[in-house]
């Protein structure tokens, strides 16, 4: 029997929850996209590749319009994506629906750094704290070498280390790998309710480019 891999809710931990207890946690991913990452929508919370967070993508539009004539399903096992990217034609009909672009880490910083050095392969990684006291200046620096952005979002949006964007250079996973969390996120974005509306879909005349092929 296949095995499918599906994204779920992560609740926060009681102590996490007392951490975060002053800040709206979705309001301030959607801030952070805005104001320090740029593009994209962040999806809600969930354990991601490891890391618990906000993960953070890009739509592609015309692939959007393809997937919602298949009812949206997804690829959600390496080895079923394997066999689509496999076949050309199958590929053609059945395109990436979005683009990772980063993710927003919400854990200590401490696990936090651990947990998204290995999404530095996937995108932009920005790891949240609720306030800038107490966080040594060896901890800001070790993100700042990951290059794994440090910001605080207790009352506004301030980076305390900037991070670098897009993959960090000689870490590009497979493209099987690639396309398989990409199909969960898709899928994880469905069960969630956060798919763009169809009825928002730019006019093809005026989409431009929606990201490139994988």
């Amino acid at each position: 029997m296949t095995a499918i891999h599906r994204l779920a809710m992560a609740p926060l931990t009681s102590k996490s929850a007392r951490r975060w207890r002053s800040v709206d946690l979705l309001e301030a991913s959607r801030r952070v996209v805005s104001g320090v990452i740029g593009v994209g929508a962040a999806l809600p919370l969930t354990r991601f590749a490891g890391a618990l967070g906000f993960p953070v993508v890009e739509w592609r539009w015309e692939s959007l319009a393809i997937r919602s004539n298949q009812a949206f399903e997804c690829l959600l096992n390496p080895v079923q994506v394997r066999d689509v990217l496999a076949d050309p034609a199958w590929s053609m009909s059945c395109p990436p629906a979005l683009s990772v672009v980063g993710f927003i880490g919400v854990a200590p910083l401490r696990e936090s750094r651990a947990e998204l050095a290995g999404l530095r392969s996937m995108g932009r990684t920005v790891a949240l704290t609720p306030g800038r006291s107490a966080i040594p200046p060896l901890t800001l620096a070790d993100f700042d070498l990951q290059g794994t952005a440090v910001v605080s979002v207790e009352d506004e949006v301030v980076i305390l280390v900037g991070g670098d964007p897009g993959v960090r250079k000689g870490t590009e996973m497979s493209i099987v790998w690639q396309r398989f969390y990409e199909e969960q996120l898709f899928d994880w974005a469905m069960r969630t309710d956060s798919l763009p509306a169809l009825s928002a879909l730019p006019h093809p005349m005026h989409q431009g480019n929606s990201g490139s092929s994988i």
